[in-house]
């Protein structure tokens, strides 16, 4: 059963992931800059991977449900960037930025599975 724990747990969660995802986003904007969002794809591709991994372990019985809840909801759904990644390709087509926005899709969506299934694999 959920309870006002497991609820403050993942705002939390939500917290830390969200600040990891500023500071990871600053630290790859600087290395990478910013003509190509490099710090969303990163964040993202992190994000499968992890999660991955943690879903890998869950069905090994290796992780908790509130634990893979506090987690996946809390931590990743905070730290991962859809919604940022949608308006980088919105604006990408609106630009007409073709190539890019190409290239985007494929990197994000291709290599986020392949991420998921690398954290999946690397379990077992």
């Amino acid at each position: 059963m959920w309870g006002a724990v497991h609820i403050l747990l993942i705002f939390l969660a939500g917290g830390a992931g969200s600040l990891l995802r500023f500071g990871l986003g600053h630290l790859v904007r600087a290395v990478a800059g910013d003509q190509f969002p490099y710090a969303t794809c990163t964040v993202n591709l992190l994000g499968s991977f992890a999660l991955g991994l943690l879903v890998g372990l869950s069905r090994r019985g290796g992780v908790e449900p509130a634990t893979l809840a506090v987690v996946a909801v809390g931590f990743l759904g905070a730290f991962t960037t859809f919604s940022t990644f949608t308006l980088e390709a919105g604006t990408m087509l609106q630009e007409a930025r073709w190539t890019a926005f190409a290239g985007y899709l494929l990197l994000q969506n291709a290599l986020g599975v392949l991420c998921v299934l690398a954290g999946l694999r690397l379990i077992g």
